[in-house]
């Protein structure tokens, strides 16, 4: 017969479309079909059946003409191997992320045409940096048995873009140190200035990836493994690793050595004067003869704080030039931000945007598409495709499955045959199979038990396809079933999770509604389906968690309503992240879920950064008087603060936000929505770390009375 012909049998037990795509029927057989579906059930998952689907995937598409018939195919075996290709086929993408990240950070530490004070080999070992905690968190999780998930392989960027914002504080800090201090003096100082934020940050990103890690996803919580582990050797390496490399620069660059070749002077070679050392700096009246080396030495400044107003008039002295970005940071920036009225104006839009993003929030989607994780060029899209496109939706084999049935009674074998026959009557059912029930009934002979002739069926060929479909429990080497498991095929429709779920809970139903009672319905779909009916509340539990962590760390580090601001800081963030989630039409799934987790430990930066800084200037202002003999005010502490760390925020974000770039052109949608959501992240924590921020520590940090008092 022909495969029309074929067709039209299964036609009449079963929907036509379940087989056939856009058939022309007349008379009730088929006369065309612009497509035809042929589903191959096979006997477990690994072993022979594992490697037979490796041969079926490489050989099918070359065994027909493709002139003639093209094959659209899958198997699980597919899944498998084209999700893998995920992170190979982006490994060029990430390789250049992290030369973007270097390059910038060498034209960042220092000027570049300057051939001593660039620092392009520090830049450099910054890489080496994250590339040693990668490593040493990754061989941890790896030796401790928790599985790698392919979007961890996105870490080293991430961890990288993260660690470079805590180098450029720590080099501008030693920076802005007065050269004419004894050495130790200096390094001991810019810690002292550098350290304590880093250290804040980078404990607080472990322990949001710690509360992730308890997570019952299994792909969020080994992710937050992989993160938590790397964010914490980050932390030891750069506290140990690479401030002795910044040491050994700093020294290189006293004893003006070339910062490429540091084995030799600069004067030897005949680069020690300008343009190839770069743009001279200014040199200070207190240099002393016993420091003169490449760099200039600034008198420090006074003790009290100028005010913002007049700023312009009296500009600071500070220990270093101070750089273009400062310059309109203290003269522009930070007088507009905190005037009353531009400050009253953020803090309403701040909060209209955090409003409506909670408003509209419930419309979010829910779930993670196949197609959404695999490769843009994977084979399955193409079968997905023909599938949404010429069927009716994906076609799902389904396992209905009966426990502990007494087979040899007569009654309970009627109960399981009109429970299965009710399950194809469903409506959204196009077939079950008789599978291994009607199989047996035709080969048993009459007299004795249903079951006596059972072993042997299963050891003939014509029973052997059955042998997964029974599982038997020995007596008297009779095989006693157990459990025994029919196929259903049906249409997954729209595929939502509520349909999933409510499609199984009416097959149980049907199944049982025979009288037989331990039953259940599954395919894998059904994991998947009931992920996304706990999402939302794993989701929330989560960061209501990993918030109330930081709170807790922030207290200890933190006087107790500056922790407050940043932990507010961070939950309008990730209510801001939700809210352009609902705007860009991104679901909430595992991929989401990760974003969500790891945008607490990474927006944190920004905002700690600006509020130690605020910190350690109200200390030292508290109680004095600016030149127009008023107390000092927070107002002026969060003007210096922006002053000295604002540049530093804005390099440190946006080197981050140019490593991920690469991201955006990754060759699957999973991967594209993580860079989506981290960029929103950095562009978020910016605006709250240097607008919303220091406006808050402004009008909101000091209870009013104690503008004096420390």
């Amino acid at each position: 017969p022909s495969i029309l012909d074929m067709v039209s049998l299964f036609h009449q037990s079963a929907s036509i479309r379940t087989f056939a795509g856009t058939p022309v029927l007349k008379n009730n057989e088929v006369k065309s079909a612009k497509a035809v579906m042929l589903l191959y059930r096979l006997n477990g998952v690994d072993g022979d059946a594992y490697e037979f689907e490796a041969a079926w995937n490489d050989g099918i598409e070359s065994a027909v003409d493709n002139s003639t018939l093209k094959i659209a195919h899958f198997s699980q075996r597919s899944y498998d191997e084209e999700t893998a290709r995920l992170v190979s086929d982006d490994v060029p993408l990430f390789a250049a992320g992290i030369n973007v990240i270097w390059i910038y950070l060498a034209f960042t530490l220092g000027p570049i045409t300057s051939a001593v004070r660039s620092r392009p080999l520090l830049a450099g070992m910054s890489v080496v940096n994250v590339g040693l905690a990668i490593g040493a968190g990754f061989g941890i999780c790896s030796l401790a048995g928790v599985k790698f998930v392919s979007i961890a392989s996105l870490l080293a960027l991430i961890l990288l873009g993260v660690e470079v914002d805590g180098i450029i504080i720590f080099v501008d800090s030693l920076n802005a140190e007065p050269v004419t201090d004894p050495f130790v003096e200096r390094i001991g100082r810019a810690t002292r200035t550098a350290g304590p934020a880093i250290l804040l940050t980078s404990i607080t990103a472990v322990a949001a990836f710690g509360v992730g890690i308890t997570t019952d996803l299994p792909a969020v919580s080994m992710f937050c493994a992989y993160a938590a582990a790397s964010f914490s050797f980050a932390l030891f390496v750069m506290f140990t690793f690479f401030l002795g490399l910044l040491v050994l620069d700093e020294r290189r660059l006293q004893a003006g050595r070339l910062s490429i070749f540091p084995f030799l002077v600069a004067s030897k070679v005949g680069c020690d004067k300008e343009p190839c050392c770069g743009p001279p700096q200014r040199k200070s009246s207190t240099t002393s003869p016993q420091n003169n080396t490449d760099i200039p030495a600034v008198p420090p400044s006074g003790s009290a704080m100028e005010s913002t107003q007049q700023s312009k008039a009296q500009p600071a002295t500070s220990h270093a030039k101070t750089s273009l970005v400062q310059r309109i940071i203290r003269n522009y920036y930070a007088p507009f931000i905190l005037s009353p009225p531009v400050s009253a104006c953020i803090v309403i839009i701040f909060a209209a945007i955090a409003a409506l993003s909670g408003a509209f929030v419930d419309r979010m989607e829910v779930g993670l598409p196949d197609s959404s994780v695999l490769p843009d060029d994977s084979y399955i899209q193409e079968a997905l495709r023909v599938e949404n496109t010429l069927f009716d939706g994906r076609i799902l084999t389904v396992d209905t499955v009966l426990i502990d049935q007494d087979w040899n009674s007569e009654e309970e074998r009627t109960e399981a045959r009109v429970g299965l026959k009710r399950v194809e009557k469903l409506d959204f059912v196009h077939w079950v199979d008789g599978g291994w029930y009607t199989a047996y009934t035709d080969y048993k002979s009459s007299g004795g038990e249903f079951t006596d002739d059972l072993r042997a069926f299963l050891a003939k060929k014509k029973g052997s396809p059955f042998e997964g479909s029974v599982n038997c429990t020995s007596s008297s080497g009779e095989c006693v079933p157990r459990a025994v498991r029919h196929t259903s095929v049906y249409s997954k429709g729209n595929g939502t999770s509520i349909e999933l779920l409510a499609r199984r809970a009416t097959m149980e139903e049907a199944l049982s509604s025979g009288g037989a009672e331990n039953v259940y319905v599954y395919v894998l779909d059904y994991l998947f389906a009931e992920t996304d009916t706990v999402i939302w509340e794993l989701t929330l539990t989560n960061m209501g968690v990993a918030l109330l962590a930081i709170l807790v760390l922030m207290l200890i580090f933190a006087p107790p309503i500056i922790a407050m601001w940043i932990t507010v800081c961070v939950a309008l963030i990730d209510l801001d992240l939700l809210g352009i989630m609902v705007a860009l039409g991104v679901p909430l799934n595992t991929v989401s879920f990760v974003n969500l987790v790891m945008a607490i430990g990474l927006s944190v930066d920004y905002c700690v950064h600006v509020a130690h800084a605020f910190d350690h200037e109200w200390e030292h202002i508290a109680g004095t008087q600016r030149p127009d003999g008023q107390l000092a005010s927070p107002r002026d502490a969060v003007a210096k603060a922006l002053e000295t760390m604002g540049g530093s925020v804005v390099k440190g974000g946006f080197t981050t936000f140019i490593g991920i770039c690469v991201v955006a052109f990754a060759s699957s949608v999973a991967f594209r929505t993580f860079f989506t959501l981290i960029a929103f992240t950095v562009i978020f924590g910016m605006a709250h770390g240097l607008i919303f921020m220091p406006v808050i520590l402004a009008y909101a940090s000091v209870p009013r009375g104690c503008a004096g008092k420390r």
